[in-house]
C-alpha cells in the first residue's frame, strides 16, 4: 500500500491538536481489538495491551500464532509449549511465526532444542534460519549474538531479520551499534532495512528524536506503509510531548495499520510520561 503526500502533511499539520491524543489513541486500538481480525488486530492488542483473554480462535495457523503470542505477553506461559513445537516443525506452515514470535518473547528452549534451532540456521529455509538464530541469541547463545552483528556489517537479505531482531534483543553490543548506524547511512531512506535500523537504535536509545523527527518528515509521498509504521514507532520510542500533535494527524490515516501504528506511538511517548 502507498501512503499519499496529502496524508503526510496533514500530520504535520497536527490534526485534532485540541483533543487529548493519547485518548483518542486509546480509543482507536481498543475498537481495532473489538473489531478488526488477523495481524491487525494482534498488533493493535500488542500496542494497547496486555489481553490474557485474547481471542485465540483464528482459522488461519500463522495467525493463531500471533494471538498465542499475546496471550503469552499477558501471563499465559501455558501457551509458549505450543510455540517451541510449532518452531521445530518443519513441516507447520507456521513454524517461521512461531520461530520469530518465541524470539520477540525470549521464550526459553532447552539445550537439546537449541542443537534443533542450530539445524534450523544451518538448514536450507532462509527466513527459518534467520529467526531461528535470533531465537538462540535471545536463548543468549554468544555464537547466535555474533552471527547476527556480522548478518548487519555483511548486508544482503539476512541483514534484514538481524536489524529487526536488534530492536528486541535486551543488549546492543557496540560492534553491532557501529552496523546499524553504517546500514542507515547507506540504505535509501524509505526501504524497510532503514525502518528497520532507525527503530532498533530508537528501541535502544541510541538515537534523539530530532534524528527521528527529520527522517520521518523526509519520507516521499510514495513510501510504503509498513515503512511508514515502522517510522512512527521509532518516533514512539524517541519522541517526547512536542510529538504527540504530530503522530495525532496520522490517527486519521485512511490506511488502519498507520493510524494503528501512530495510535501505539502515541501511548508509548504517554507511558513513559505517566500521562
Amino acid at each position: 500500500m502507498k501512503i499519499p503526500q496529502l496524508l503526510l502533511l496533514a500530520a504535520l499539520a497536527g490534526c485534532h491538536a485540541g483533543s487529548d491524543p493519547a485518548a483518542r489513541a486509546e480509543a482507536r486500538l481498543r475498537h481495532e481489538v473489538e473489531t478488526a481480525d488477523g495481524f491487525r488486530q494482534v498488533r493493535a492488542a500488542e500496542a494497547l495491551g496486555p489481553f490474557a483473554e485474547f481471542p485465540a480462535d483464528s482459522e488461519s495457523p500463522q495467525v493463531r500464532i500471533g494471538q498465542y503470542r499475546v496471550r503469552i505477553a499477558a501471563g499465559r506461559r501455558e501457551y509458549e509449549e505450543i510455540l517451541r513445537r510449532r518452531a521445530l516443525d518443519g513441516s507447520a506452515p507456521e513454524q517461521c511465526h512461531a520461530l520469530e514470535s518465541a524470539a520477540k518473547l525470549a521464550i526459553r528452549f532447552s539445550p537439546e532444542e537449541r542443537r534443533q534451532l542450530w539445524d534450523i540456521v544451518n538448514g536450507p529455509d532462509s527466513p527459518a534460519a534467520g529467526y531461528a538464530l535470533w531465537l538462540l541469541a535471545a536463548n543468549g547463545d554468544a555464537g547466535a549474538a555474533r552471527r547476527v552483528t556480522a548478518g548487519l556489517e555483511n548486508g544482503g537479505p539476512p541483514a534484514l531479520t538481524c536489524a529487526y531482531a536488534s530492536a528486541f534483543l535486551p543488549e546492543l553490543p557496540e560492534a553491532r551499534e557501529t552496523a546499524l548506524r553504517r546500514l542507515l547511512e547507506r540504505e535509501p531512506a524509505d526501504s524497510q532495512l532503514a525502518a528497520f535500523t532507525l527503530w532498533a537504535l530508537a528501541r535502544h536509545g541510541k538515537t534523539g528524536a530530532d534524528v527521528v523527527r527529520r527522517r520521518l518528515r523526509a519520507l516521499p509521498g510514495g513510501t510504503a506503509e509498513k515503512v511508514l509504521r515502522f517510522h512512527l514507532a521509532a518516533l514512539g520510542e524517541a519522541g517526547t510531548a512536542e510529538d504527540l500533535a504530530e503522530l495525532a494527524g496520522y490517527l486519521d490515516s485512511p490506511e488502519p495499520e498507520i493510524a494503528n501504528a501512530a495510535a501505539g506511538a502515541i501511548l508509548r511517548i504517554t507511558g513513559r510520561a505517566g500521562r
